[in-house]
């Protein structure tokens, strides 16, 4: 990697760093004064989490563009299908799963139906 890739890299984990303090520090002044998030922490591991898998298929992706004699189109819909087949799999375990959506940790036929009941999500899910 160049010094402006190893500079990229420093200021996103900077960037990252500064937020998750300032969340775990906002959380230790709220739960002396008052109720205050008790999951914060919980929520910066998930975004840090989230950072490194993005990260890794960012650089999967560049590899796969650069070092394979692969039509981007079809690279780009392979990482499509893998995503459609690795959520094939999560959703009904997370159907089965219990939580707070409708007792389930998620409840895609409520989901469908807030889509079917609301133009602006029709919209959103559209636009996105």
């Amino acid at each position: 990697l160049y010094a402006f890739h190893w500079l990229g890299v420093a200021l996103a984990l900077l960037g990252v760093g500064l937020v998750s303090v300032a969340a775990l520090n906002n959380e230790q002044e709220n739960s002396s004064h008052s109720s205050g998030n008790p999951h914060a922490s919980f929520g910066v591991g998930i975004v840090l989490i989230a950072q490194a898998v993005q990260a890794a298929q960012i650089i999967l992706e560049e590899q796969l563009l650069n070092d394979v004699a692969m039509d981007p189109m079809l690279i780009v819909g392979v990482e499509g299908l893998w995503g459609l087949l690795f959520m094939a799999i999560i959703m009904p375990v997370l159907y089965v799963l219990p939580g707070q959506d409708h007792g389930r940790a998620e409840d895609s036929w409520d989901t469908a139906l807030m889509i079917k009941n609301s133009s602006l999500v029709q919209q959103v899910v559209v636009l996105y």
